[in-house]
């Protein structure tokens, strides 16, 4: 039982007998509120269900096989954490009690993946569980990728499945701003649209933190000729630290998203890598350290006064690009005082998996969040699938890290792209490993082995069983090494349009694989083509090109056809520019230069 739930539960005590699911047509719920009660009714499709939304501090459920019947007290949570819980499986029932409405939720969420993965009869049980890390979050940036309104809301249904619980949620054009209308892209979610967002991730338990750039990354906006005259010497990706202008907007920006989540006690300023701190004539006359402290400080004392607690991203106080001079780094932690710091570093592969100035922060008190990496966080920043095992490791020893300095958590950050100006990462919807294992890592505080949980997650999240071979690719997906007969032959029974788009982002693998051998052609015979070749040889780099190009038109329209599902149309579109617009340029000028090349 252990190897179906996700995260893994603390403790199992497994009992004697079966309790037929199928029988349980009741379900009395206390505790939880009506919204989340109605998710349940839109999933309990077959079940009676009796809400009583309590107040007593009774938060339990009750499974059975009618309403009529008495069974004894629900279990008692022997715990003081909230989210704990006590789900107690018997031949008759099942029953359910929570520490709270949050352990109630996520106790339902284990029952719901154990009737998902064995729909008839479950073996009896006691599962007692709880986390051992506060927070369990995922960075959902909108830049690259923008999901369809549904399609967001699934991905927060997913992600409290597993018992994620905070969401910081990047929108930058994805929104339509009144106070920078110039900005939004066509589909951009209205208020209207985010306030139910807002309210389904409250239903699912997830804090929502809204973030929004007030120094760098903002080119989304500075690109816009209304807005130039905010750049710093006319860099179109940051603001001037000096200007009142600019924070004017930035405030007003900032007042349209916390009427969006009103619930969140937190609000992300960004502030990383910025770049440009001291150019144009202005900000000369400062250090750039202090044109730093001046800007990211006015945007933390602004969320303070309306009452939240401001998040500044940490890679500037560390100096990890060498932005601000060496002397003055201690200088901007004075930004700590009335922030959190989240403190990013990606690993690459464990060369790098050790987070040196974590003692510097913590010995001066500052509260540190960790960020790992699921998405567009390199080695390289075009991948179209997520080298799995790296980022599991960079997770595991974010965990490790969190509890041995005592943190309440780390975030899981996936971008979408770096910057407007660049293409887009993997899409967020093929990196649903590496983001459950930071979800399970959190929960269960373990430092988790990489293949044995992505065998027991493709098995959970689709359905299936996966060959080895199968998931040696996902977790390292090198080009070329893709098994089409295997990854064609799994038929999932669950997330299957999902399932589907992985399987053809993960053929571009097999199409690099292509693209690589006619450019290899293309090098070794440079001083043939176009000029004078043996007929074999100009045989073979013909066969090479048609496979070449096929592949290209299958792989193209496959992949375009699934993000469709998922995405609007301007992330699918630079998407294909970047992966396969120069291969078309790559196959006219080898079929030119073929036609041109005499045959001896």
């Amino acid at each position: 039982m252990k190897n179906v739930i996700i995260p893994s539960p603390k403790e199992i005590i497994s009992e004697d007998g079966l309790c037929n699911v199928n029988e349980l047509t009741c379900l009395k719920v206390s505790g939880l509120p009506p919204e989340s009660v109605d998710i349940l009714r839109s999933e309990f499709t077959v079940h009676e269900i009796i809400a009583d939304a309590g107040g007593t501090g009774n938060f339990s459920a009750v499974f059975t096989k009618s309403a009529e019947e008495n069974l004894p007290p629900s279990p008692q949570v022997i715990s003081d954490n909230e989210e704990g819980y006590v789900l107690n499986i018997t031949c008759n029932a099942v029953q359910i009690c929570g520490s709270s409405a949050q352990g109630l939720w996520y106790g339902i969420q284990t029952l719901q993946q154990l009737m998902d993965t064995d729909s008839s009869r479950m073996q009896a049980c006691t599962i007692k569980d709880q986390p051992i890390l506060k927070i369990r979050g995922v960075h959902w940036d909108m830049k690259g990728y923008q999901p369809k309104l549904e399609v967001l809301k699934e991905e927060l249904r997913i992600l409290s499945r597993y018992k994620v619980n905070m969401v910081l949620l990047e929108l930058e054009d994805k929104f339509r701003y009144q106070s920078v209308p110039e900005v939004a892209v066509e589909n951009a979610y209205t208020a209207e649209e985010l306030k139910t967002v807002s309210e389904y991730a409250k239903a699912l338990f997830i804090t929502v933190i809204p973030k929004v750039q007030c120094l760098a990354h903002v080119d989304y906006l500075l690109k816009h000729k209304a807005y130039a005259h905010l750049r710093e010497n006319n860099h179109p990706y940051q603001y001037c630290a000096r200007n009142k202008e600019a924070f004017k907007l930035w405030t007003k920006m900032v007042d349209e998203i916390m009427e969006i989540f009103p619930d969140s006690p937190y609000f992300h300023v960004g502030a990383d890598e910025s770049t440009h701190l001291a150019e144009c004539d202005e900000c000369k006359k400062y250090s750039r350290a202090e044109n730093f402290i001046y800007c990211v400080g006015k945007s933390i004392a602004y969320i303070k006064e309306k009452g939240m607690i401001p998040v500044i991203w940490d890679d500037i106080i560390r100096n990890k690009h060498g932005n601000i001079d060496e002397e003055d780094i201690e200088k901007t932690w004075i930004l700590a005082k009335d922030a959190v710091i989240m403190y990013w570093a990606y690993g690459y592969g464990g060369m790098n998996n050790v987070f040196p100035y974590m003692s510097k922060y913590l010995n001066k008190n500052m509260k540190v969040w960790g960020a790992s990496g699921f998405s567009g966080c390199g080695p390289s920043w075009i991948q179209n699938v997520p080298p799995a095992a790296e980022r599991m490791i960079n997770i595991n020893a974010w965990t490790k890290s969190s509890i041995e300095h005592g943190l309440e958590g780390f975030f899981n950050t996936g971008w979408g792209r770096i910057a407007s100006a660049d293409p887009g990462a993997e899409p967020h919807e093929t990196c649903w490993l590496p983001i459950v294992f930071g979800a399970e890592a959190g929960w269960s505080g373990v430092v988790v082995e990489t293949k044995k949980f992505a065998k027991k997650f493709l098995n959970q999240f689709y359905g299936v069983y996966f060959p080895d071979s199968l998931i040696d690719f996902i977790l390292n997906p090198v080009a070329g090494n893709l098994n089409s007969e295997e990854i064609n032959a799994i038929k999932p029974l669950r997330n299957c349009t999902r399932f589907e788009l992985l399987r053809e982002i993960s053929t571009l693998s097999s199409h690099c694989g292509y693209r690589e051998k006619v450019l290899a052609n293309r090098a070794m015979y440079h001083e043939f083509l176009g000029k004078s070749m043996v007929d074999y040889r100009h045989k073979m780099i013909c066969e090479d090109l048609h496979k070449f190009k096929e592949s290209l038109q299958t792989t193209e329209t496959n992949c375009i056809r699934c993000l469709h599902q998922f995405y609007f149309k301007e992330g699918i579109e630079a998407f294909a520019c970047s992966r396969f617009g120069y291969d078309k340029q790559l196959i006219k000028e080898m079929e030119n230069l073929l036609q041109e090349t005499t045959l001896v």
